[in-house]
């Protein structure tokens, strides 16, 4: 069944509800979810996800991204659309493998970051998967971040994270633009293993642009065959 939600349309999705699309389903750039209700994708339903669809609770744009991360649980990866402009007051975090998230461009999508504590904006790092053998239990793979601009907001001087990596197999960040990002020692990106990984085209102003750290799961420093550009 295809599924077409015109402008002005609202589905609210209860608490304990789930909404799920297994046709095509069509929006537009404007709001067509509300409440704390899931929406769950499948294979036939979409091609990429726009956060738009969900509402901002409290204008913090970071809720609506984390639910569109979240919307094709059943899905081999997906990929979400970041469009225009977004005020972001909590973590990203991305906790599902092969999750891509593609803006418009440096120029074209926007990111403010003003947390009311010390925060990171975007963290990819997985649970721990049951029945998965040792340090591979954590491990998240093959997601990308790609083609926008973060910026840290005016006055804001707690410590930020822009983009956190945590024992990643196959990460690719590249078109990143990071900006007036001060405070507390705040990090441009923060990487923590594993292997893989592509840093590519990137403009980074932080109080530390990136740091190199020890992977949580592992004994020492895991950047096995990750490339700088």
């Amino acid at each position: 069944v295809r599924v077409m939600i015109s402008r002005g349309a609202l589905l609210e999705v209860d608490g304990t509800s789930v909404a799920t699309f297994n046709g095509p389903f069509e929006a537009g750039i404007y709001t067509v979810f509300s409440g704390a209700g899931k929406v769950n994708f499948g294979n036939a339903a979409v091609r990429e996800v726009i956060p738009q669809w969900w509402v901002s609770p409290d204008g913090d744009d970071s809720i609506a991204i984390s639910k569109a991360v979240a919307s094709g649980p059943s899905l081999d990866g997906i990929t979400v659309r970041l469009v225009g402009s977004y005020r972001c007051r909590s973590t990203i975090r991305i906790n599902r493998h092969r999750a891509h998230l593609i803006g418009n461009g440096q120029y074209a999508t926007h990111l403010l970051f003003d947390p009311p504590t010390d925060a990171t904006l975007f963290e990819f790092r997985h649970d721990k998967r049951e029945g998965v053998y040792k340090t591979g239990a954590y491990m998240i793979v093959q997601c990308s971040i790609k083609d926008l601009s973060i910026m840290g907001a005016g006055g804001n001087e707690h410590r930020k994270v822009a983009i956190k990596v945590v024992d990643a197999d196959m990460i690719e960040v590249s078109g990143i633009a990071i900006q007036r990002w001060t405070g507390n020692g705040s990090i441009g990106l923060q990487l923590q293993g594993r292997e893989f990984g592509f840093f590519e085209n990137m403009s980074v102003r932080a109080d530390l642009p990136v740091s190199i750290e020890k992977n949580p799961y592992l004994d020492w420093i895991s950047i096995d065959m990750f490339t700088f550009k």
